[in-house]
């Protein structure tokens, strides 16, 4: 009898791993049963067992895979697990490895959700085109959540700690739980009538199942159907609603949803003083500039102006009758000393250089005379003003006058004019004019035109 082949306890619990370890029936499934004997271990590891009303399975869920895991399970929990089987080849049993833990039922939660989601995605709910902006001043906020709990103070002393002018009303709603889709879908509908700059809805954070009133399509079709702005702060930043997806903005937390419907007083101050101070500085340079097109249009107007001519031919002329003047002194002393003969001379010259001295007052004449041109430049400048208006006129006559022209000869070749002299207008059953006999036959029906109405009449022979 050939001896057996023996083996240590090892081997046979590394063999039953194996065994495990290649049936692809244990490597990847779902248990579903209530969980007992639950320890969180230091190491970060969660041990625990599955049982049914018949049996039980021990259970581990390693750190790396706990880290995800979305509440803290406790004894007597209905859970689904999703992970393999396998040997503690140590302890010699075979256990649970928990790669992800779901509360029983929250599967079909998920499955509701993605086909909300879905469905309302279709239907164009979470289009941005529908996005309304949110107001950057607004200083009225509505608050749709529960009148207890941190959500609702922390909204207000962060609203506040921002805009010490804000106001915030509160319309107090479940926010889980039977009947807080609807309490907060009419708590939205209520508030939108009252005129906030913008509303808040939203809770604390907490298990799919907690948050699932924000997954109500009642509570969707409300926030879409706001005419007022609408901030979701729903949960914590992981957590997302379909409340997110049809609001016109999306906060990670409620806190968050107070920085966005409500402005910063001291940054808006600051901006302010700044605003001014750019205003006056461009008031400054505008005024600037303004000053120094005036004096620029004022020194060419003094160029320009008749007065400042007049006064340069005056000035220039003055010049020249003082040459004249000392010239002519000159020219006297010089005769009396080398001519004494000739006082009859000097005496002439000096009356020439009166008459000259006398020309200089009838300068008044010539600026009157350069005021009389400029009445008569105006003038013409006020005549062609009107002149635009005169030719519009009497091209608007003429206008009439071809229109008239046109009318009266349209009128001359209107059919019903000619059919009021005595003629009419015969046409088949088809519409078509009848001008001769030709294809006409005993018993067509003809439609005769008049001057005042029609009548129908049939051939009865043709000649």
């Amino acid at each position: 009898m050939p001896e057996k082949k023996i083996y240590t306890v090892s081997a046979v619990n590394h063999i039953i791993s194996s065994m495990f370890s290649d049936e692809d029936f244990f490597s990847s499934l779902a248990v579903t049963g209530e969980v007992s004997n639950v320890v969180y271990h230091r190491s970060g590891h969660i041990y625990f067992s599955v049982k049914d009303a018949s049996s039980v399975l021990p259970a581990v869920m390693f750190r790396s895979a706990a880290s995800g895991l979305k509440f803290k399970m406790n004894d007597g929990d209905q859970v689904v697990i999703y992970g393999s089987i396998g040997v503690y080849e140590q302890g010699g049993r075979y256990q649970l490895y928990a790669r992800r833990i779901e509360r029983a039922g929250v599967g079909d939660l998920y499955q509701r959700f993605e086909e909300l989601k879905k469905s309302l995605s279709e239907e164009g709910m979470f289009d941005e085109a529908y996005k309304q902006p949110i107001p950057p001043y607004g200083l009225n906020i509505g608050v749709v959540t529960a009148p207890t709990g941190a959500v609702i103070h922390d909204i207000i002393r962060n609203a506040r700690r921002r805009n010490p002018h804000v106001s915030i009303t509160l319309c107090p709603v479940k926010v889980q739980g039977e009947g807080a889709a609807e309490e907060i879908a009419t708590g939205l509908a209520r508030m939108d009538t009252m005129g906030f700059d913008t509303i808040i809805v939203g809770r604390g954070g907490g298990s799919i199942e907690d948050l699932w009133a924000f997954n109500e399509e009642v509570v969707a079709r409300q926030i879409f159907a706001s005419r007022t702005p609408v901030i979701s702060g729903v949960g914590h930043e992981p957590d997302v609603t379909i409340a997110d997806f049809v609001a016109d903005k999306r906060a990670s937390t409620p806190t968050a949803a107070a920085e966005l419907a409500v402005f910063s007083y001291d940054e808006f101050a600051s901006g302010l003083n700044e605003k001014k101070q750019q205003m006056a500085h461009a008031f400054y340079l505008k005024a600037e500039r303004v000053k120094r097109e005036i004096e620029r249009d004022r020194g060419m107007l003094a160029r320009l102006s008749p007065e400042a001519r007049v006064r340069s031919l005056y000035q220039r002329l003055s010049e020249k009758a003082d040459a004249l003047d000392q010239a002519m002194q000159v020219k006297i002393s010089s005769t009396r000393e080398k001519l004494p003969r000739q006082a009859v001379y000097t005496s002439c010259m000096e009356r020439a250089l009166s008459a000259v001295r006398g020309r200089i007052p009838r300068q008044a004449v010539f600026n009157s005379a350069i005021d009389t041109r400029l009445s008569n430049v105006r003038a013409r400048v006020k005549l062609a003003e009107g002149r635009p208006a005169e030719l519009m006129e009497k091209r608007l006559l003429e206008r009439k006058s071809s229109l008239g022209r046109t009318a009266a000869v349209l009128d001359g070749l209107s059919p019903l004019k000619k059919l009021a002299s005595g003629y009419s207008y015969v046409t088949d059953e088809a519409g078509h004019n009848v001008k001769s006999v030709t294809g006409l036959s005993e018993g067509d029906l003809l439609s005769v035109r008049l001057s005042d109405g029609s009548v129908k009449t049939r051939v009865e022979e043709i000649g």
